[in-house]
């Protein structure tokens, strides 16, 4: 199981998420020893999982896109590019993308769980 680099852990929240959320975090983070598959992601899906985690989206100009968070407890913003012409972002892209939110605000896979319906 992959750990918080650092002893993160205690400083991290756990973020519930709904299965289509779960779904991309779990391709970012890829972890082959927790899953079975690595695949692609689209864009679409990037934006509700992070909109989940806290951030309004915006898009700017060309193919950038603008991730302001707004519930959590970071001042930071990010931008990535829009993948394009299919709008599928292939499975090392999300995994770079992965590597930068994890630098920015340190994110790791198993930080991200399945919501509860209760």
């Amino acid at each position: 199981m992959e750990e918080p680099p650092g002893g993160l852990a205690d400083f991290q929240p756990t973020f519930e998420v709904d299965a289509r959320a779960l779904k991309v975090f779990r391709t970012v983070f890829f972890d082959p020893a927790a899953n079975t598959s690595a695949g692609e992601v689209t864009w679409r899906d990037f934006l509700h999982a992070m909109d989940c985690t806290g951030f309004t989206v915006q898009k700017l100009y060309g193919s950038v896109w603008h991730f302001q968070p707004t519930r959590l407890d970071v001042e930071r913003s990010i931008q990535f590019h829009e993948p394009h012409p299919r709008g599928k972002i292939p499975f090392l892209v999300a995994r770079r993308h992965g590597r930068r939110l994890g630098r920015a605000y340190g994110w790791y896979g198993t930080m991200f769980v399945l919501k509860t319906n209760s």
